[in-house]
């Protein structure tokens, strides 16, 4: 009987010391939020229940709200009307760790499903928002507002924190669609610091076509980073055309404590713009920009800067003319994976890959595979790919491109290619041109081509194209290929006005032109004059009978040519199997 009493007395004390809201939080009448608890309890009910907890409901709040050390998770999702009804909510301080999505101060997400999901009637004082990690979110009061608002808001003081890209506004960080109910607001002492991020006053992002109102707006907001300018750009609104403004009841002040510092990745006209560029897609992804246009506003020495190459990019590089000189990219060993000098991988799905309009000059990058088999059809990720340009291009565009004094220098199996390693499907309107002049090909191991090293489904077209390579690799049959290697029948490159010459190595001995007339050789020549069976009198090297071009032995070293206004313009296509080198090692005197 003592023993089971003690046990009840425990177990009495234990219950004791476990807050009630969270105890009997389902049990709790929160038609009415009269405590701070009651509101977390709100959230946790919300979130347990999910998306149609009370919806098309009306909750009221009745007293003042100080929010001082409590623990709110704010709503994850809900489709109801949070009335504040002219209270205060202080001091509430929320922090998110590596999101990606939605996030807001009071709800992540906020519908309107033929209900009423808002917002409304409150008065914010003294409360933060910081969200931490790289993810890509929208970010406000409410994270994302589908067909709901915030509406009749009174702030003094908030200060948003994200680290992240996104949207970041004060009321909503992103919105589809309108909603019945206008948009009111006063905010003084508002502080936002996101500098990956568009920033906007009102709502970052707008979706959908329906339009909303903005009635009346009284801000005082100071942006201490962000990507865009927001005093010109989107003072209240990503696409303010989306959204109806009464502009007699607007005023907004916002300053830009970043203003004539921030870096523009849209404009790139120095080394560190670059890098900079690099190290928050890299960071970021494809979320970062998207599929906007980024422009090259002046020629970029690279030389002795260290680079990592762009991951994934799914934007257009507009070089408009421009030159980047001096990229070094050093790969010590790797089994798969894409490696370019300017981008790894080139998507064009759902974005606008391309790249276009830009000359790379005086560069060089270094592969060490350790791969046991190339990339094909449908695994275009299976192997190691590596291009001057790119190293795949998954419909991305590579047009109007120049490579001079480029060395491609791969040790092991491989897909190699001049402007890409490998390309799969056709890009929209892709129609390569440029010229190629000195690019060295040192890939005795690996596929070869100059536009790439394998190609599969890409049924574009080429047209004034020149290209001069050379280097440790050669096709079997002595012809110069564009594509080291084809998937299928669609798989082909053909165009007018396209020249390319090959040279054995980086020597400049032995030259062997072809002319390519609608994807066709129509005229060969050895320019030496040389024949099988015979040597070069320059270089010493042996030709095979019945070729005109030498088989260089695998393992032999190739040093790129030198480069000045003295030196003839060296430039070999190659396109080489490791089956075809070694058959012809073995042919040499």
């Amino acid at each position: 009987m003592k023993k089971t009493l003690s046990f009840v007395l425990v177990a009495a004390m234990l219950l004791c010391m476990i807050p009630a809201f969270s105890l009997f939080a389902g049990e709790l009448d929160l038609t009415t939020i009269d405590t701070p608890d009651e509101l977390v309890a709100l959230a946790e009910a919300a979130n347990a229940a999910g998306r149609d907890y009370r919806k098309g409901e009306t909750i009221k709040v009745t007293a003042d709200l100080d929010m001082t050390g409590k623990n709110y998770t704010p709503i994850n999702k809900g489709i109801f009307t949070l009335d504040f009804d002219g209270h205060t909510l202080s001091n509430l301080n929320v922090t998110v760790e590596n999101p990606g999505g939605d996030v807001g101060l009071l709800a992540h997400r906020l519908e309107n499903n033929n209900a009423n999901g808002l917002i409304t009637n409150v008065k914010i004082k003294n409360c933060s928002l910081t969200v931490k990690g790289n993810g890509s979110s929208n970010v406000g009061i409410i994270g994302y507002a589908d067909r709901a608002n915030v509406t009749n808001v009174e702030i003094d003081g908030f200060t948003i924190n994200h680290e992240g890209a996104g949207n970041v506004a004060v009321l909503m960080g992103a919105k589809a669609w309108g909603f019945d109910s206008n948009i009111s607001a006063t905010m003084k002492n508002v502080v936002i610091d996101a500098p990956y991020a568009n920033v906007a006053v009102v709502c970052g992002k707008v979706e959908g076509n329906d339009k909303f109102n903005l009635v009346s707006l009284s801000a005082e907001v100071t942006v201490k980073a962000s990507l865009n300018d927001v005093a010109n750009d989107t003072l209240f609104v990503t696409g303010a055309d989306k959204m109806n403004v009464t502009a007699d009841a607007v005023s907004a002040t916002v300053t830009d404590e970043q203003d004539g510092k921030r870096t523009n990745y849209k404009e790139i006209g120095t080394a560190d713009d670059l890098i900079a560029l690099a190290t928050a897609y890299n960071k970021f992804g494809r979320n970062f920009l998207g599929s906007q246009e980024i422009k090259i506003t002046a020629d970029i020495d690279m030389t002795g800067k260290a680079w990592t190459p762009i991951k994934d990019a799914t934007f257009t590089l507009n070089g408009q003319g421009h030159t980047i000189t001096g990229l070094s990219v050093t790969v010590d060993s790797t089994a798969k994976g894409d490696y370019g000098l300017l981008v790894n991988n080139l998507e064009n799905n759902p974005g606008n890959g391309r790249i276009k309009d830009l000359t790379i000059k005086d560069s060089i990058i270094t592969v060490t595979s350790t791969a046991t088999e190339l990339s094909t059809q449908y695994a275009g990720n299976k192997g190691v790919n590596v291009g001057a340009v790119v190293g795949r291009s998954n419909r991305g565009a590579l047009n109007n491109i120049s490579l001079e004094n480029v060395t491609v220098k791969v040790t092991g199996v491989a897909c190699v290619g001049a402007l890409a390693g490998f390309r799969e499907w056709e890009a929209p309107d892709d129609v390569i041109s440029g010229s190629l002049k000195n690019v060295l090909i040192d890939a005795p191991d690996a596929q070869a081509g100059v536009i790439s090293g394998y190609s599969y489904h890409v049924d574009g077209s080429i047209s004034n194209f020149t290209a001069e390579v050379g280097g440790n690799v050669t096709d079997d049959a002595g012809a110069v290929k564009l594509n080291g290697a084809t998937g299928d029948a669609y798989a082909k490159t053909e165009g007018e006005n396209v020249t390319v010459t090959l040279k054995a190595d980086a020597t400049g001995c032995c030259l062997h032109t072809e002319t390519k007339v609608e994807g066709k050789v129509e005229a060969t020549k050895d320019a030496e004059g040389y024949t099988g069976d015979t040597v070069c009198a320059d270089c010493g090297k042996v030709l095979a009978k019945g070729q005109t071009t030498p088989k260089l032995p695998a393992t032999k070293p190739v040093t790129p040519a030198p480069t000045g206004d003295s030196v003839v313009a060296l430039v070999v296509l190659a396109v080489v199997s490791l089956l075809g080198v070694a058959v012809f090692s073995k042919k040499r005197v």
